[in-house]
């Protein structure tokens, strides 16, 4: 699935990952960090009563999008994504909040270089989750390794072709052709906004779970709050309450009429994962018996929805 882009915003996801704790890197890392921590909380906490673990968020290698972020937008995004929450398999539910960064800062490592033979760069975050009773398995998954990788999803406002320096709509480079011993890849500038990261327990793809999140189309439907959380929770609630729609108008199709009003009311019961296993489930009930209504078109006209983008 490729990114979709716009004159003005594209959605990005990147993925990262939990990084092990390393003797006395970590003593060095918790001087003052608790006074940072405590610019978020309601009370004063005590080291004793939180939680402190490092993650990567993403760094300026090309990705498997054949897309990376320039050194500035890693500079941009670590301002960005400080006070950022951290959820669990990108649930959109407030109730699903799980961490949040407190400092995020670019490492620079110039022993080592990417793809591009540059100095390697990634952005390097601390993040805090308060220990209590219902925290205390997702702290044993990380400190077991079980809650290793996340992703996260931010939005960038130039997309700029690594061969003619364009933007990528103006220019008739692909992506991954190469064009004189050169590999053609976008390069992600000027950050607008960082919306949230996310543990990802069953990555889509191998090492790291990469998702698409709404089109360009999908974002203009929303007026932008600034409060990025609740600005986030209204792209969720667009397209449940559009499959909620589809899964209405299948159980009408499908099931007893007199009894379609008692299912519609069961089905708003459930959770989204639910809705969707069970939305697909009368889909594929639909194409087995491939019937339609007695005064139904001879031609269907196919309509296109916004929808999440998954890999």
């Amino acid at each position: 699935m490729k990114t979709k882009y716009d004159e003005n915003l594209v959605i990005k996801s990147g993925e990262g990952f939990i990084l092990k704790d390393v003797p006395g890197e970590e003593e060095k890392e918790k001087n003052n960090e608790i006074e940072l921590v405590n610019k978020f909380t309601k009370r004063h906490f005590e080291e004793s009563e939180i939680y402190i673990f490092s993650l990567i968020l993403c760094d300026n290698e090309i990705d498997r999008d054949f897309e990376r972020f320039s050194d500035e937008a890693l500079e941009k995004l670590s301002i960005l994504f400080v006070g950022k929450t951290g959820i669990t398999d990108h649930n959109l539910k407030s109730g699903n909040q799980i961490a949040r960064i407190f400092k995020c800062y670019v490492q620079t490592f110039n022993d080592k270089f990417n793809s591009l033979n540059m100095p390697y760069k990634r952005l390097y975050a601390r993040a805090y989750i308060p220990r209590s009773k219902s925290n205390s398995d997702t702290i044993l998954n990380l400190d077991s390794g079980i809650k290793k990788e996340i992703s996260i999803h931010c939005a960038v406002k130039n997309n700029i072709c690594s061969i003619c320096g364009k933007k990528i709509k103006e220019c008739d480079h692909l992506k991954s052709n190469v064009y004189n011993s050169k590999c053609c890849h976008v390069i992600l500038d000027c950050p607008t906004d960082a919306y949230e990261w996310s543990f990802v327990v069953v990555p889509s793809q191998k090492n790291a779970g990469v998702i698409k999140h709404c089109d360009v189309e999908s974002n203009a439907k929303i007026k932008k709050d600034s409060d990025n959380e609740k600005f986030y929770a209204q792209i969720g609630k667009i397209y449940e309450e559009d499959t909620l729609k589809k899964v209405n108008k299948y159980i009408f199709l499908t099931e007893n009429k007199s009894m379609s009003k008692f299912y519609e009311k069961i089905v708003r019961k459930f959770t989204f994962e639910e809705l969707e296993e069970y939305k697909n489930l009368l889909e594929n009930k639909i194409n087995k018996f491939n019937f339609s209504p007695q005064l139904a078109r001879t031609k269907l006209v196919n309509k296109t929805d916004d929808t999440t983008y998954k890999i």
